[in-house]
């Protein structure tokens, strides 16, 4: 079975369907070199985003596991490079994304360690 998570509303019922709410022509576009310091790729919808249900649905369905008696589960995705988190929310790619922190984008380092390209996701604390 395999449940994955956006950090978006709604991500308790998109399901596992591929990332279809990224602009195809300006993802490629900005992978290009020449496209650097471009706007970046866009989403067609912008959803608004949800770090504390994707942690929900992620500790729902490990406790699900759990309970069934699995003893072991693995995480889909921890980071997803190619889909950075941005505050406009028309290029936070990360939004549609699956991975459990914050990609930065190209170049740029995370800022609560610097030594890595990504943040922690910040839900909220219980």
């Amino acid at each position: 079975m395999r449940q994955v998570f956006r950090t978006r509303a709604g991500a308790d019922r998109a399901g596992p369907d591929g990332l279809q709410q990224i602009e195809p022509l300006s993802f490629v576009l900005h992978q290009c070199p020449s496209s650097v310091g471009s706007s970046g790729p866009g989403l067609k919808v912008v959803y608004e985003r949800n770090e504390d249900l994707q942690a929900r649905c992620l500790t729902r369905q490990l406790e699900l596991l759990d309970s069934a008696g699995v003893d072991g589960a693995f995480v889909y995705t921890f980071t997803m490079p190619l889909f950075p988190h941005a505050d406009d929310p028309v290029h936070d790619l990360d939004a549609d994304g699956y991975s459990l922190v914050k990609s930065r984008p190209r170049g740029r380092p995370g800022t609560a360690h610097p030594d890595l390209p990504w943040d922690p996701s910040s839900p909220s604390p219980p």
